[in-house]
């Protein structure tokens, strides 16, 4: 709806082209932003963060496509795509071995603190 309204308004010679550019873009950047925090875990406390938070980032680039990667402004190198593929290899082995449970539980963490941060109104990101 706000990219036809803002189509239709530069088409009809009244509409706010920078408005426009960012929609065409397909990103603007405080979502760009949220995003990049999203998939860094810029929520968790600053030991976990540092931890956790540059592998999530680049195995959360490694699934996106190269558009999305692109307008997300991550680089993503041969080498890279390397790493990640040895890694969904290894995880596939993992997936055999790990129990159900042990799986499980990295979610159901990650769903207790969303979950404590609604409640007690601090924010996800």
């Amino acid at each position: 709806m706000l990219e036809h309204d803002a189509r239709v308004g530069i088409e009809a010679g009244h509409g706010d082209t920078t408005a426009a550019d960012a929609i065409r873009q397909g990103f603007i950047e405080p979502v760009r932003e949220h995003l990049h925090g999203v998939a860094s875990l810029a929520f968790l406390p600053t030991p976990l963060r540092q931890l956790a938070g540059p592998f999530n980032l680049f195995a959360t680039t490694g699934f996106l496509p190269a558009e999305f990667r692109t307008h997300m402004k991550l680089s993503w190198t041969p080498g890279q795509q390397r790493w990640f593929d040895r890694l969904m290899t290894a995880l596939r082995l993992a997936d055999r071995i790990i129990p159900r449970d042990v799986w499980l539980l990295g979610y159901q963490l990650y769903l207790w603190d969303m979950r404590a941060r609604a409640r007690r109104g601090k924010p996800v990101v």
